[in-house]
């Protein structure tokens, strides 16, 4: 049985804790999966597609993995993935295996644990949770761009192992087609003897290769690639337009009650211009008093690249000081230097309290973990699988997980002790905003119905009533397939 996490650590609610939202300072926000919301099912599907054809194009592997579908039960967030064993693990916060696969083959969690020396697998949740940081074996799938891939190594590994027992076949076959002339002929046996041959360690830096490949800001300028020219095409199938009560909700956050509100953001200029162009209408810049882009998060918070002016179309400048303004943009950066610029720009210059920052973000180590463990600002993890637990149901089991008190997921004892508050969108509080006069503040226990988690005293994540426990209220559900 793991100690139980002292609720009096940073990031942790302490009794009768609130989060005053309109008196902050500032207000920070990530753009994907937190202000800008994406059609997941329709995304999921589109990046599973870009993966493998990018895998099939430019590193040789068979075309008919092409049809494979995409296995929704590998779409989960927590999943760390064994690159030299092939082998999936969902593991709990004391480093005990809940679940685990090798491909898509379903394995005990004992003979996942015997795969590994003693205290190994606890090693490596206690690096996780501390500071994020992950053995390099290890992949962390974590995020609506990434699981997918985790969909596709799955699959590729259970091809591997298919073509490994057919290994004479496959080399019967090469050797016949390396005696016709046309090299057209070879290319399919030849991709078929990669797939037995190739270890997975180097399939996964092919789809490492996949993913940085599909993601490349060039192809964004260029329309090219597998996944941005479908995305560029037809938008309104991958991006959900904003809800006129979120714009109501920043609007007044900053006209109003004068808490003043960042972008702070990995993607690039021309992409975030596109994404908000879309989502909040041309004048979206005006919904920021200070607009960062390609800032490179987690390294953000603790690194000191410069801060550089970027043009809308995506030219960069030189080195600039940041200053305040919609018309002003940036590139890179470090949190330090934008801190200060914080400090200089907060509500009441003459309070000489700490200055009080919240940061949005969907990325359970890039954005909460990050911020409050390198800034020691107040995070709010955007969960918007709270309400789409219809995925990753090979990884909850098929029988009802019993509630406890001291035992969670590793991803969700990262949400407990590294967020201040959970929510599915940024709806949520701009709807508790809309229903709620004299904008109360959020706290443990504060809504019935509001569509919010609240990690409260003693750790735990209760949710209202629309919204299910991310630890084992869902095992139950497992039957659920990907739905749109």
């Amino acid at each position: 049985m793991p100690p139980v996490i002292d609720t009096t650590a940073p990031g942790a609610w302490a009794a009768g804790e609130l989060l005053h939202l309109h008196a902050c300072d500032w207000l920070g926000f990530d753009l994907d999966h937190c202000l800008l919301r994406y059609n997941v099912p329709a995304l999921a599907e589109l990046l599973h597609s870009a993966f493998l054809r990018f895998l099939v194009d430019n590193r040789g592997y068979p075309a008919r993995l092409l049809d494979i579908p995409m296995n929704p039960s590998f779409f989960i967030k927590g999943l760390l993935f064994d690159t030299e064993r092939g082998v999936f693990l969902r593991l709990r916060n004391d480093g005990t295996v809940f679940a685990a696969t090798h491909g898509t083959a379903p394995l005990a969690a004992a003979a996942a644990e015997a795969l590994y020396r003693p205290g190994e697998l606890q090693d490596v949740v206690r690096r996780v949770l501390t500071n994020g940081e992950r053995d390099r074996r290890f992949t962390w799938f974590s995020t609506f761009f990434d699981m997918p891939a985790a969909c596709v190594v799955a699959e590729l590994i259970t091809a591997m192992d298919t073509a490994r027992a057919n290994i004479a076949n496959i080399e019967s076959l090469t050797a016949a087609a390396a005696a016709t002339t046309g090299p057209t002929d070879r290319a399919q046996p030849d991709a078929e003897l990669r797939l037995a041959t190739i270890t997975y360690t180097e399939m996964m830096q092919d789809v490492f290769a996949a993913l940085s490949g599909n993601f490349d800001i060039e192809h964004f300028a260029n329309n090219s690639g597998y996944f941005f020219p479908a995305l560029r095409q037809d938008p309104a199938r991958y991006l959900h337009k904003f809800s006129s009560d979120l714009r109501r909700w920043l609007y007044d956050l900053r006209h109003r009650d004068g808490v003043k509100l960042f972008l702070l953001t990995n993607s690039h200029i021309d992409y975030v211009h596109f994404l908000l162009s879309h989502a909040y209408g041309a004048a979206w810049p005006e919904l920021f008093d200070l607009v960062l882009t390609s800032g490179n998060k987690p390294a953000f918070f603790h690194h000191q690249e410069p801060f550089r002016h970027v043009s809308i179309d995506g030219k960069v400048g030189e080195p600039a000081a940041l200053r305040l303004g919609s018309t002003h943009y940036y590139v890179g950066g470090n949190a330090r230097e934008l801190e200060q610029l914080l400090q200089r720009h907060r509500r009441d210059i003459t309070n000489h309290s700490a200055l009080d920052v919240v940061y949005f973000g969907d990325h359970i180590t890039g954005d909460v973990l990050a911020s409050s463990h390198h800034m020691s600002w107040r995070s709010v993890a955007v969960v918007e699988e709270l309400l789409l637990h219809v995925w990753g149901a090979l990884f909850y089991g098929t029988a009802r997980v019993e509630p406890c008190d001291t035992c969670f997921m590793l991803y969700e004892e990262l949400l407990r002790r590294h967020s201040t508050l959970v929510v599915p969108h940024l709806d949520a509080l701009a709807e508790h905003d809309r229903q709620h006069v004299g904008h109360p503040a959020v706290g443990p226990g504060g809504f019935e119905d509001g569509g919010l988690v609240i990690p409260t005293y003693g750790g735990r994540l209760e949710p209202t009533s629309r919204l299910q426990s991310l630890n084992a209220s869902v095992e139950s559900r497992a039957d659920l397939a990907l739905e749109d």
